[in-house]
């Protein structure tokens, strides 16, 4: 008989942080901007995982790991404060690479089940029947914090100016909450909007600590 030890990511859980990092989190419908509120809700979730191990990933026109699966929380956040949509190379916003790169984490820890936690503003039809292919038949659950509202608002730029389309009018980034919704629905995962208080934080905590 020989008995063979099972890696630790196995036997606890673990999740991928995914944060949206396209130009749309500088809206401020939520105060000050969404970014900013991005940022301070996954800074709150992290604590709040004690078991398992948790990656990291940002996407805009395309995802990047932060950090693998790790136990280390406080390398995380000192990345997470100062993740902006400045640091990325290609604008846009690509759910479906966000995806992909977290499962593939997931595969390379040899774990096959978890969670995805994305925070994001906006999920277009084509964004969302990409995401359920690649999760179709995967023990994977996308829970989403939804950052923003659907009535929108303006997008202010570091440089103080307000973005414009192609047409020179303003663009007014309006949050798309029923595809985000569906997208959590459909992976057996929570769907939360964003709150003043911490419940978003905490609802989606326990929920992925089951």
């Amino acid at each position: 008989w020989q008995s063979n030890t099972r890696p630790s990511f196995e036997l606890s859980q673990n999740r991928v942080l995914v944060l949206d990092m396209s130009r749309s989190m500088y809206a401020t419908d939520v105060k000050p901007n969404r970014l900013s509120q991005t940022r301070y809700k996954a800074l709150d979730l992290l604590p709040k995982w004690k078991e398992g191990s948790t990656g990291l990933v940002a996407y805009a026109g395309d995802a990047y790991t932060l950090s693998p699966l790790t136990t280390d929380s406080s390398t995380l956040a000192g990345i997470i404060e100062n993740l902006s949509p400045e640091l990325m190379p290609y604008q846009g916003s690509n759910l479906p690479s966000a995806i992909e790169t977290a499962l593939g984490q997931f595969t390379q820890a040899g774990v096959n089940q978890g969670d995805i936690v994305v925070l994001a503003d906006d999920l277009d039809d084509s964004e969302l029947s990409r995401s359920l292919a690649l999760l179709n038949g995967k023990d994977i659950r996308v829970s989403v914090l939804a950052i923003g509202t659907s009535t929108g608002a303006p997008i202010a730029l570091p440089d103080g100016s307000l973005m414009k389309s192609r047409q020179g009018n303003t663009v007014v980034a309006k949050t798309n909450l029923k595809n985000l919704q569906k997208l959590a629905k459909e992976t057996g995962g929570l769907f939360v909007p964003i709150q003043h208080n911490n419940r978003d934080v905490e609802n989606i905590a326990a929920f992925t600590n089951n």
